[in-house]
This record gives structure tokens, sequence and C-alpha cells, in this order.
């Protein structure tokens, strides 16, 4: 419930292939093997003709770490990646959909966004375990890709 539609990050990542000249790492954990290895997603990364794009799967905590440290951002659900991230300096653009602000779990980095829709019926789960009672996940499906996009831009000229 608090995982942006993988399609969503699938049109983001042809969007930042098609217009940067810039890498891409994907780090797949075991959770999400399940629903990956079939998505278009890892078709697109499979079938990459530049070899710009990396998955990064079956490492250890401390891997993970390090290979977090080595990208100039990384764009993420509201999740534990987030916060590993931060940990070792890398600034984030967190999507965020149940949880809020007020429950403490938004990034601490100055440098790091996040984008939210605005919905009354946000935030509807402490930590985003609870499916979503209005059965369409607007709060994330309504985070157009073209808008993380957009605003991935603006950060990474901010930082330049």
């Amino acid at each position: 419930t608090k995982r942006w539609p993988d399609n969503k990050f699938n049109d983001l990542v042809k969007s930042f292939l098609e217009t940067s000249f810039g890498r891409i790492r994907i780090f797949i954990g075991p959770r999400e093997e399940s629903w990956f290895a079939d998505s278009p997603l890892a078709a697109l990364a499979q079938f990459e003709p530049t070899g710009r794009v990396e998955i990064i799967r079956d490492k250890t905590l401390l891997e993970v770490a390090a290979g977090l440290a080595e990208c100039q951002r990384l764009v993420t659900n509201d999740s534990g990646l987030l916060h590993l991230a931060e940990a070792v300096g890398t600034p984030v653009t967190a999507l965020f959909g149940p949880t809020v602000r007020e429950f403490g779990y938004f990034p601490q980095l100055r440098s790091s966004r996040v984008l939210e829709t605005d919905l009354d019926c946000r935030p509807c789960s402490r930590n985003g375990k609870r499916p979503c009672h209005r059965g369409d996940l607007a709060c994330l499906e309504r985070i157009a890709p073209v808008s993380v996009w957009q605003d991935l831009k603006v950060a990474i000229e901010t930082e330049s």
C-alpha cells in the first residue's frame, strides 16, 4: 500500500533515459522480486541498449548502503531504503501515500524532497499496512511520473 505503481516507475525511467545521459540503479529487495521479475520495468532494464540501467539485488545491507552512497539521488517510496539512503548522505525524492509527515517517517536531509497527494482520506494508516479503504490507492496513483521527473530535474539542478 506504500508502493508507487511499477508502471509509473517504468514511465519515470523511460523519461530519464530519453532526456538524460545519467545512469540508473534499481534496488530490488526480496519482497520486490515477486512482482519485479515479470514487470515492464524489468524488461526495460534488461533490454536498455546503452547499459545505463543497473539492477541491484541479492546484496547485503552494507552493500546496498555502499551502492546508495554512490548515487546522486534516490527516488523511493516511504520505505527503509529511504532512510538507509539518507543515513549514507544520499538525498531522496520520496513518494508518500498513506502516511504523513506527522508520523515521523519523512526524510530528514535538507535536500531531500517529498511528493504526495492531498486527499481527505490521508493518513489512512500509521505505517501503511492497511489496505486502501477506497480501493484505488489514489494517494499514490495521482502522483504522475511527469511530476516526479520535473521535480527530480529541479532537485538535481539545484544540487549541481
